[in-house]
């Protein structure tokens, strides 16, 4: 496996956590496309298992937007969440299969900071939006062959804990890392593209990136094969562009 070439952002949805199958299909992928050459980071949400959690313990919380109006004590429990429960089922996951994945969070060594979200028509509490990435421990563990699997658990630089949504905090980190793709793998039809480009546009922004990808188009897949997906059109290094693409989950 390369230490040099192509990276590829995969955001794996709470939704896709739910078979045991689908952990050993995709860890299947991921092997596939280390061997052809590919550098791959996962970002990773958790919306079902917050709201199992959340449930769990009795606490009410409202959506938004698509947003969960986020409390003290429900940033509390996303974050335990995000860098516990669900990181660590997906670590395992991969290391089972003989991958070298590892678990941080975008707390570690500030790999996000973010932002209160403000002019919002509704308050939406403890809701952020990444406003800086720094990407150098993603490089550290891609240069030694590790699987970075990233929550998008952030915080303020003065240290207020704020929930992220795991879409934009994955293109962000995309366009950070100059990434040749984002694939998001989940069980939604699509997400509002220009939202995601900009997301992605931003983060190569906020990692002050000199010579940044250019987005060049969108599509919408079936989940049949990560491997076929990313070698399929995808474009030289040379070309400096991050496709994005979709794979909508098998019912």
């Amino acid at each position: 496996m390369s230490s040099h070439g192509p990276i590829l952002v995969i955001k794996f949805g709470g939704n896709a956590m739910t078979s045991p199958e689908l952990f050993t299909s995709f860890a299947q992928d991921v092997n596939s496309l280390r061997e052809q050459g590919f550098r791959v980071v996962i970002s990773h949400g958790g919306g079902p298992q917050i709201s199992e959690m959340l449930s769990r313990l009795n606490i009410q919380s409202e959506f938004v937007g698509g947003l969960r109006v986020t409390t003290a004590e429900i940033a509390s429990v996303v974050a335990t969440v995000l860098s516990g429960e669900v990181q660590r089922t997906l670590v395992t996951a991969l290391n089972t299969n003989e991958l070298p994945a590892v678990g941080v969070s975008g707390e570690d060594a500030k790999i996000f900071t973010s932002t209160r979200l403000v002019d919002q028509e509704f308050d939406l509490g403890l809701v952020g939006t990444v406003a800086f990435i720094n990407p150098k421990l993603i490089h550290v563990l891609l240069d030694n062959g590790y699987i970075p699997v990233v929550s998008p658990v952030s915080s303020t630089r003065d240290g207020e804990s704020l929930n992220v949504n795991a879409d934009t905090a994955a293109g962000s980190l995309a366009g950070a890392l100059g990434a040749q793709r984002l694939i998001l793998i989940t069980d939604v039809d699509g997400v509002f593209a220009a939202y995601l480009w900009s997301e992605i546009q931003h983060g190569q922004r906020a990692a002050r990136n000199k010579d940044p990808p250019l987005i060049k188009c969108y599509h919408i897949t079936d989940c049949e094969s990560l491997h076929d997906t990313c070698v399929k059109d995808s474009p030289s290094v040379s070309e400096k562009r991050t496709l994005i693409s979709i794979m909508r989950l098998k019912e």
